[in-house]
């Protein structure tokens, strides 16, 4: 897949350094993803998933946070839209 806004989880990853492996991590799955639809992403990132309008939350409490993003499936790209942190 392309992954476009990379930026948001180099920003988040210098917030909360003990994030970046993590992020580092999700941000090669996505690159190297080939997914075909919503159940790809659900069985590729472990995670909890939701789905939110258009927009896929994948909830990665065990390292603290959620990703939050976008996936156009017929071009090949997933937008990260944000990163938030999880409130223990």
């Amino acid at each position: 897949m392309i992954v476009v806004g990379t930026s948001h989880l180099a920003a988040f990853g210098a917030r909360h350094p003990a994030s970046a492996g993590p992020l580092r991590a999700l941000n090669a799955l996505l690159v190297h993803a080939r997914w075909d639809g919503p159940d790809d992403i659900a069985r590729d990132c472990g995670a909890v998933m939701t789905r939110s309008g258009d927009d896929i939350v994948l909830d990665l409490a065990g390292a603290g946070f959620r990703v939050t993003i976008r996936v156009n499936h017929a071009l090949g790209v997933v937008r990260v839209r944000g990163v938030e942190e999880i409130s223990r």
